[in-house]
């Protein structure tokens, strides 16, 4: 059978092909579909359910917040694809003002770009058909579903001259489908290009693994990072250590993966996650703090709700900037709690 024949095709791509076999393989894998369905959506049912309940913990999956994520951070910048050096965009070591060395990656490499673009010319025009074709397709899908909703650079959306309105991108149609506006981290989708370039290239000779690995090391956005990050060890979670008792709220309340790094040195339970700040009990005791600032609540309840929430501790980092309502908040707690260590980076504040 011919390499661009309908049945030489990967699965995923037979309707690409329009092929005789199409409608023969649709049926044959439609009862395995529909029992892949009836067992996994109740259970994504269920998870979703749990994620959007008012009183959760996961406030990120709300859509406002998926949709914002989609148009800043979670979406491709389009020159990371293929800008070699140490650029980074969005650049978290700016935006969050902490080490992490985190990156979005998406770099696609020139070398593999070309050993594809190589391999599919090869042969002529018929070359492009089928299977090529296909994968090309993926390829260009795969690119743009990760640039997102709107055109992003450094992490912020890009508008059309002096308009106010971005610049429109084929996912914002996709957008109200089920499905896509659940997504947020759109640059992920990249991944599908890198595969179609790898699935076109595989019939190089095998020493080219070694100069894609070192285009890799020398010019992608990756180079030079780490393995493992060091985290600076505040002299004020001594104290944290001695007293493992209750959670803590790190201020300012942002999704900074820094205060995760920093669990892991004073060990206690932290009242947010990697992508929210602060979860419901969190937020109703800052919302506390501030009406005893205010003179609306004795001191006494700022420390009840705290003992009722098992919020025993709170570290201000104080080279971070901090909203209005939680500078009225950490002064309420800063007032009647004990700060019982800090140094030039942290204020360690025990509540009760």
């Amino acid at each position: 059978m011919p390499a661009w024949a309908p049945g030489s095709l990967p699965e995923p791509f037979w309707w690409l092909a329009g092929g005789v076999t199409a409608r023969d393989r649709a049926l044959r894998l439609l009862p395995g579909f529909v029992l892949a369905l009836a067992l996994t959506l109740p259970v994504a049912a269920h998870i979703r359910a749990v994620a959007l309940a008012a009183d959760g913990l996961v406030d990120i999956k709300q859509a406002a917040d998926l949709g914002r994520i989609r148009r800043t951070l979670g979406a491709a910048d389009p020159r990371a694809f293929f800008w070699p050096g140490s650029f980074r965009s969005p650049d978290f070591a700016a935006l969050e003002g902490n080490p992490s060395d985190f990156v979005h990656s998406t770099y696609l490499g020139f070398v593999l770009l070309g050993l594809a673009i190589a391999h599919s010319l090869r042969g002529g025009p018929l070359a492009l058909a089928g299977r090529t074709r296909a994968w090309w397709l993926a390829i260009a899908g795969g690119v743009i579903l990760a640039l997102g909703p709107v055109l992003v650079l450094n992490g912020r959306p890009v508008g059309l001259g002096s308009m106010a309105f971005s610049l429109p991108l084929p996912y914002l149609a996709l957008e109200p489908l089920p499905g896509f506006g659940s997504l947020s981290l759109l640059y992920r989708l990249s991944g599908i290009a890198a595969l179609g370039l790898c699935a076109l290239a595989d019939r190089a000779r095998p020493g080219w693994v070694l100069v894609i690995a070192a285009e890799t090391l020398l010019l992608s956005s990756a180079r030079g990072l780490p393995a493992i990050t060091e985290v600076p060890d505040p002299q004020p979670f001594a104290v944290l250590r001695a007293d493992p008792e209750g959670a803590v709220l790190d201020l300012p309340p942002t999704a900074s993966r820094e205060y995760l790094f920093e669990q892991s040195l004073h060990g206690h339970p932290r009242v947010g996650s990697l992508n929210s700040g602060l979860n419901l009990p969190g937020l109703k005791l800052g919302q506390v703090a501030r009406k005893v600032r205010e003179g609306d609540l004795p001191p006494e309840a700022l420390a009840e709700m705290a003992r009722g929430y098992q919020i025993r501790f709170i570290i201000q980092h104080k080279n971070q900037l901090m909203e209005d309502e939680w500078v009225e908040a950490s002064t309420a707690f800063r007032k009647y709690g004990e700060v019982v260590a800090e140094d030039d980076r942290v204020r360690v504040i025990k509540l009760y």
